[in-house]
């Protein structure tokens, strides 16, 4: 038997069901940062640039610095931009990271439609 086919409650079973879906939710975002993070690094040796040359800290003028940018941030700040990204392409939360070559710009609409697609899904799982 599966845990949901033992005999618990109607809220334990929506309790798990939810946990599940939270789980699904942080892994696949976890593999799309990860890959957008790979996008970002190996296409912008072909086309020039990429959404690594964003600025990391928005429009921050620091006194006699250049500007730094997300290719510049360590692995766990990079990663937690991506994330960032990530989950934003799954909801209408906002993000100033934005996809600058084709391939970006291919991924990213990939990822709005299936933010589209998993967001339905859910709206019809819970109701």
């Amino acid at each position: 038997d599966t845990i949901l086919e033992l005999n618990w409650s109607q809220r334990a079973r929506s309790y798990i069901r939810g946990t599940h879906v939270v789980v699904g939710v942080l892994i696949y975002n976890h593999l799309v940062s990860c890959a957008w993070c790979a996008v970002g690094r190996t296409i912008s040796t072909k086309e020039g640039i990429s959404w690594l040359d964003h600025p990391a800290f928005g429009k921050v003028e620091v006194h006699g610095a250049d500007e730094i940018t997300l290719r510049d941030l360590s692995p766990p700040s990079l990663y937690l931009s991506s994330l960032h990204w990530t989950l934003s392409q799954m909801t209408p939360g906002p993000n100033p990271i934005t996809a600058c070559t084709d391939f970006e710009k291919v991924f990213n609409i990939v990822l709005l439609v299936i933010g589209l697609l998993f967001t339905s899904f859910i709206v019809s799982l819970f109701s």
